[in-house]
């Protein structure tokens, strides 16, 4: 019966995928019988586990260090509950790996048949604890079914039924690989990446749903498909990422981000916990430049706490010299429809919520924010003085020490903003660019939906009916 439903849910994941690709057959794998194999403690050598051994029990919490542990096709892996297998060690161990790969047999017919591996509670209504990688372990996963995982009693680093946790950068982890993977029914979050631990780049259609079958044990809901510490959120696979407790990547900002980072269409939102940062390391006088790419459908949501504006905050400058300025590019392309949206993550949304986007150093040129929409954010974002109409610069979109040559705003959209709309807080006698043309304003609090620039030769801010400081 289990085998019969996890081909349906293949069956609407292949379907989704285009009609190129033929379904499989019903999955030959036999049925376990005997008690199978018992493991536990350390595994330091290279061995396998097949699947005439099975059922393979974990008894208790099993170590993988400086071998490799490979499962084969339809082997069952039962985990009694709260244990966890673990994968390598801290930065300078052995390296080591979790290799469980099942397989897809051509037929003469032209159909294909499954072979997968599971990973199942040993008793039935319990959750076992993790696959769990260190920044030595690696996991490759390839047509597996994991069920009834990431148990909250024993959860560390927030927990899941994978933890990944990378050696802390500067690149990227690449250490989980997932190719036709289902998550499903975990106590808590579905997959965890920290620390630079990413998925690889040939990662694709995994299925995560059930996830938040428990009560949360940390700080944290726990209740969604995913958590991932950026920059590694441009390392998500295709997939289905629907039908949790909550449906919704959780975005764990651990710090500012210093590489370029892309956030992906995945089909549900992104909610930030606190804010988001990114800055290059190098000025622009050095050839600092990082970029952020959004793809179109994109939502983001922030929500302040109490004593905390939540903002997103783009480079960093003291001045307007190019050694003062440490630039981020925004690729921001959406359509009509499916813009990208940066909105409140509360359950009734007001003006106010999130701070807005505070872009202190930019490139001059190759910046878009095509079909977005900003929504109640004008927050308190501590900047002001920066060009002309009112002196507190709170508002949705904050431009500061830098000025853009292009019109890069284009079919915008800011409402329900509780200060105002757009600052151009940059310094210059040369006219605009002027970004109110062809982008729309409503519900802003303070009145100013952009406010001008202010000139370099007195009156900085002219204020009259010719040059009003708000366009």
């Amino acid at each position: 019966m289990k085998s019969r439903l996890v081909l349906s849910a293949l069956l609407v994941l292949l379907a989704s995928c285009g009609s190129e690709i033929t379904p499989p057959s019903e999955m030959e794998c036999a049925a376990t019988t005997g008690a199978g194999t018992s493991h536990q403690g350390e595994i330091s050598a290279d061995e396998t586990w097949t699947a005439a051994a099975s059922p393979h029990v974990i008894t208790f919490d099993l170590s993988i260090r400086g071998a490799t542990l490979t499962i084969e096709p339809c082997a069952e892996v039962r985990i009694q509950p709260g244990y966890a297998i673990s994968i390598g060690g801290t930065a300078g161990a052995a390296p080591a790996a979790l290799v469980a790969r099942g397989e897809v047999i051509q037929n003469a017919d032209g159909s294909s048949t499954i072979r997968p591996i599971t990973f199942v509670p040993d008793m039935a209504g319990t959750h076992w604890g993790s696959i769990r990688a260190l920044p030595t372990g690696f996991i490759d996963l390839e047509h597996v079914r994991s069920s009834g995982g990431g148990a909250q009693a024993t959860a560390q680093n927030f927990g899941g039924t994978v933890v990944v946790l990378g050696g802390g950068g500067p690149a990227l982890n690449r250490m989980l690989r997932t190719v036709d993977v289902t998550i499903e029914d975990s106590g808590g979050l579905g997959v965890n990446l920290q620390n630079f631990g990413a998925f690889t780049e040939d990662s694709a259609n995994l299925t995560i749903r059930g996830s938040g079958q428990e009560p949360s044990s940390s700080s944290i809901s726990s209740k969604q498909p995913i958590l991932v510490a950026p920059p590694a959120v441009q390392s998500l696979p295709t997939g289905v990422y629907t039908g949790n407790a909550v449906d919704e990547i959780f975005v764990f900002n651990q710090s500012r981000v210093e590489m370029d980072e892309a956030f992906r269409n995945r089909g549900v939102p992104y909610r930030f916990d606190t804010g988001f940062a990114m800055s290059p390391l190098a000025s622009a006088a050095d050839g600092g430049l990082i970029t952020w790419t959004i793809e179109a459908g994109v939502r983001m949501e922030l929500l302040e706490t109490p004593g905390n504006v939540w903002a997103i905050t783009l480079g960093t400058s003291n001045g307007t010299a190019p050694e003062n300025l440490w630039p981020v590019r925004v690729i921001a392309q959406g359509t009509v429809a499916e813009p990208i949206v940066f909105t409140s993550a509360a359950s009734a949304p007001a003006a106010g919520d999130w701070g807005g986007i505070e872009w202190a150093a930019g490139p001059q040129a190759g910046n878009i924010l095509r079909n977005v929409r900003i929504e109640y954010a004008g927050g308190d974002s501590g900047t002001s003085g920066f060009g002309c109409g009112p002196a507190d610069n709170d508002a949705a979109l904050i431009i500061r020490n830098w000025r853009p040559t292009e019109a890069f705003v284009t079919e915008l959209t800011i409402s329900d903003s509780a200060s105002g709309g757009i600052v151009s807080g940059w310094t210059s006698d040369e006219d605009g660019p002027n970004l109110t043309e062809g982008n729309t304003f409503t519900n802003i609090g303070n009145g100013c939906e952009v406010s001008r620039w202010a000139s370099q030769t007195a009156p900085a801010c002219p204020g009259n009916d010719d040059i009003p400081d708000c366009l």
